[in-house]
């Protein structure tokens, strides 16, 4: 009695271990049992999800392709030709930018040199605020002539990539807007300069918007102050006239001889 079940426990073991023999790298790493659903984590509507997968079997033979199977309505899928080395495979996979919020779950499919396929599940989450955003400060001050920085931190929760557009509502001569891509889980800093061209106070804001799906993610609403020069009093008022005309001489030498006094 005690040998079978020593015996019936070694297939057991032995079918657990068999069965392991999808690994998953990223987003999360771990080995899949058939049947079995892994719960990735949360994305954003629109976003691609990248699943690497190791290429080992755990048997005689590698696998060789990875493909999607039962994806949600809109969501697609597709097999990365060129991985990034020889024991991997990667599948993208992209939510529809109108994605609800919630739970959606789609399997992967892995099949060897042979035909042989095995399966594993995933559960992604899509939700909204995975990409917030701040400054190291609300009020900034500074003299007429100087530029003003801010340093901007954004920080995407998501387990995928995000394409995104920093602008403000000042003028596009003070601040010009900035792209960049923030990586899976990961926070990222940046110095904004602006350059007023006149002296005061002025409230504006920062935007971040996805290039995604053009919605705002944030909005910040600083301040600064500019405090004037003898300069920058006279160049204030004849700031952004075209073009030069006969007629502005006069105030030219003048802006010239008040700008050899600053």
């Amino acid at each position: 009695m005690l040998k079978k079940t020593l015996v019936l426990i070694a297939v057991l073991l032995f079918s657990a271990i068999a069965l392991a023999d999808v690994k998953v790298v990223s987003p999360v790493e771990k080995y899949s049992l058939e049947n079995q659903v892994i719960e990735a984590g949360s994305i954003q509507a629109g976003e691609t999800l990248e699943i690497i997968f190791s290429t080992f079997s755990g048997s005689q033979e590698d696998w060789v392709k990875a493909s999607a199977a039962s994806l949600p309505e809109g969501w697609t899928a597709l097999a990365v030709l060129q991985a990034r080395n020889k024991n991997t495979l990667i599948l993208h996979v992209t939510a529809p930018k109108t994605a609800a919020n919630g739970a959606f779950q789609f399997d992967s499919v892995l099949e060897d040199a042979k035909g042989s396929q095995q399966k594993a599940g995933f559960l992604v989450f899509v939700q909204d605020d995975l990409i917030t955003s701040q400054v190291d400060s609300l009020k900034k001050t500074a003299n007429s002539g100087e530029d003003i920085t801010f340093v901007y931190t954004l920080n995407n929760d998501s387990i995928a990539e995000h394409k995104v557009e920093i602008y403000s509502s000042l003028p596009l001569t003070w601040f010009a807007p900035k792209t960049l891509t923030l990586k899976p889980k990961s926070s990222q800093q940046l110095v904004i300069a602006i350059s007023p061209k006149n002296y005061g106070v002025k409230k504006f804001s920062f935007f971040t918007k996805s290039l995604l799906t053009e919605k705002v993610l944030s909005e910040i609403s600083p301040r600064i102050e500019v405090k004037p020069s003898l300069k920058s009093k006279y160049e204030a008022a004849l700031y952004g006239f075209p073009f030069f005309t006969p007629s502005l001489l006069p105030y030219y030498w003048f802006n010239s001889f008040i700008g050899q006094l600053a």
